[in-house]
């Protein structure tokens, strides 16, 4: 009997065909995309602690069966890149040319 939603169903599918293809494979990066599904990031969220929590006991066996496990706790931190040696004027802190800082806001066009 399928267990969960249609949406986790196709998801499931295409990181097991995706993983099958890879023998041996468990992590997929976060990008990663089948059949135009973001399947990298939807692993990634099925192993957050508090998501696996929330799967029916089906959906968690399944994603065992892939070789997937539980997850034990929240990742730690990662730590703080050290700075020693780095100063902000070589430009090793700067952003490449074209990258736009995450939140930035384009100006709106004046309309007048």
């Amino acid at each position: 009997m399928p267990c969960g939603r249609p949406n986790w169903q196709r998801r499931y599918a295409a990181v097991r065909e995706l993983l099958a293809e890879e023998a041996g494979l468990t992590e997929l990066q976060t990008d990663v995309t089948v059949h135009g599904m973001d399947v990298g990031n939807w692993l990634a969220k099925q192993r957050k602690p508090a998501t696996w929590q929330a799967l029916v006991e089906g959906q968690r066996e399944r994603l065992e069966q892939l070789g997937i496990a539980a997850p034990t706790s929240e990742p730690e931190a990662p730590a703080k890149p050290s700075t020693v040696g780095v100063s902000a004027s070589s430009g090793a802190l700067r952003p490449s040319r074209g990258t736009r800082h995450v939140g930035a806001r384009r100006p709106s066009p004046d309309t007048t």
